[in-house]
């Protein structure tokens, strides 16, 4: 079932007035709310764009995507140079955490080497229980 149920009581907001601001009958609210008729796209649209919230939102999605919509908006909101200046910003915020994780493999090669020095032989010595096995299986058969 969709939230518009949800969405309604939170703002506190009647379904004739949710059914003026959509365009449609206080009914048509009613059967929307009890499932018991689909509502049309270009209606999801604008309960959707009415409460804030994306149409995914309205059939069970998360609420974080409201969080995400509402940065989209923030962002599409800015003049050109105020979204360069974040686009950059983001830019230097991820060369940085590169750097960070090159330090730490740097930092810790010698483990790092060492490990996998060690899952090698280990894998040799598995390789050699294998070989040796099937020596004494052909053995056995012979």
């Amino acid at each position: 079932m969709l939230k518009i149920k949800e969405l309604r009581r939170a703002k506190n907001q009647s379904q004739t007035e949710l059914s003026e601001v959509i365009g449609v009958s206080l009914r048509t609210i009613q059967n929307y709310e009890s499932g018991s008729v689909d509502v049309p796209i270009n209606k999801l649209k604008k309960i959707a764009q009415h409460y804030d919230v994306t149409i995914p939102y309205l059939f069970g999605g998360k609420k974080e995507e409201i969080k995400e919509v509402q940065e989209i908006k923030e962002f599409d909101s800015l003049n050109i140079d105020k979204k360069l200046n974040k686009i950059y910003d983001l830019l230097e915020f991820l060369k940085d955490s590169g750097k960070e994780t090159k330090n730490k493999i740097e930092a810790n090669r010698d483990l790092i080497s060492q490990t996998s020095r060690s899952m090698f032989e280990q894998s040799m010595n598995f390789q050699e229980v294998l070989d040796e096995l099937e020596e004494k299986k052909k053995r056995l058969k012979g």
